[in-house]
């Protein structure tokens, strides 16, 4: 995360401004007029229908600086955000609501891994169990310890089909009765067993059509009355689900299924990191990676590329030096002596007026070597 923080003259004394680096899109989340993108911890949404962009940071509003994971309430309008550091905001109708709690305990295994929300209920995969939080009441409604004997078990994702609540754990799959008052207690939780899988290790849980739809390193199956049958087999296999349609990405092409598991629609598609459908106008928005490891946010109508997003930054969060002089903030990053990119290539970025100008290794002619800027 780049955030330089500096006193400018061109501002109330006293005031500040912060950049952010919006270069490596990694989590996608839609509500129902904007599309929220998570990048390197940073946190900025596209409106849907007008286009802009906004970008939300501590300045404007946030309680922290390092964003980690986002989920949504559609019921309550909330989208719920949770830091690096397990603070945990709560942001509605443009007010930010803390939950502070899980931040404050003195824990192990203090790691939000997801965020899923099902009814009033925001459910925290964590590290140590599962946090339940009460997003009307905006409080701590409860925390599951699962592993055996009652011991910590990292969870890395969790999902609600019908009345059962399942978790993915680095041992399987554990169910508890969603009407169970005490999933507190560990013995409340079983391990699904899966002949099936047995000797794969599942690393993507998602519901979808009442099936619980499950991703190992190369295969997604789907899960359903005890029943578990390959679904795709291919190299590569970032799977997403929403209301309607289930989202697929194989072999350099996406795939949207319907209800009934058929392919409705297939486009060729370079690859992603994470994906999500407008069904009311039948348009993608992805976040598609560059050669050079980046990735951006685009939309995608009838399988081309519409509009691309994001928001004016710093291309790299390192930060090796910074200079002010003449109403202008000098960054440079990589090299021998870059602790955050040790070794990377340089890279000079420059801030005029708010609009960054970026000079990297390539446009030097080989064998330049620059000892002072």
């Amino acid at each position: 995360l780049c955030c330089l923080q500096i006193s400018a003259f061109s501002q109330k004394m006293g005031s500040w401004k912060a950049f952010f680096s919006y270069n490596n899109c990694e989590q996608l989340l839609q509500t129902e007029d904007l599309i929220y993108c998570l990048s390197e911890g940073s946190l900025f949404s596209v409106d849907k229908e007008l286009e802009s962009i906004s970008a939300y940071t501590k300045i404007n509003g946030l309680t922290d600086g390092i964003v980690k994971e986002i989920g949504y309430s559609k019921e309550f309008k909330t989208l719920v955000i949770a830091y690096d550091n397990c603070n945990i905001d709560l942001m509605k109708d443009g007010r930010i609501y803390n939950i502070s709690d899980l931040k404050r305990k003195d824990i192990s295994g203090k790691v939000v891994n997801q965020i899923y929300v099902e009814g009033k209920y925001a459910y925290f995969a964590c590290d140590f169990g599962i946090l339940v939080v009460d997003i009307p009441k905006t409080e701590i409604a409860d925390s599951y310890i699962i592993g055996t004997n009652g011991e910590y078990e990292s969870v890395t994702e969790v999902k609600i089909l019908n009345d059962t609540i399942f978790a993915l754990t680095a041992n399987g799959i554990k169910k508890g009765a969603l009407n169970d008052k005490n999933l507190a207690d560990f013995s409340k939780w079983e391990k699904i067993n899966i002949p099936t899988l047995e000797n794969k290790k599942i690393s993507r849980l998602c519901s979808f059509a009442n099936h619980l739809i499950l991703q190992t390193n190369n295969d997604i199956y789907n899960y359903h009355n005890g029943v578990c049958s390959l679904l795709r087999s291919a190299d590569y296999l970032p799977v997403i689900s929403d209301d309607t349609h289930l989202i697929i990405w194989a072999n350099d092409s996406m795939h949207l299924y319907n209800d009934l598991f058929q392919i409705e629609y297939s486009t060729p598609l370079p690859m992603v990191n994470d994906m999500t459908y407008n069904a009311a106008k039948k348009e993608f928005w992805v976040t598609i990676e560059e050669f050079n490891g980046n990735s951006y946010l685009t939309k995608l109508i009838d399988g081309q590329i519409s509009s691309n997003y994001r928001p004016n930054g710093p291309k790299s969060a390192s930060v090796a030096f910074v200079e002010y002089d003449y109403y202008k903030i000098v960054v440079g990053s990589g090299g021998p002596f870059d602790i955050m990119a040790l070794n990377t290539p340089g890279l000079v970025q420059i801030c005029d007026n708010n609009e960054w100008i970026i000079t990297e290794d390539e446009d030097f002619p080989n064998g330049t070597k620059v000892d002072k800027i």
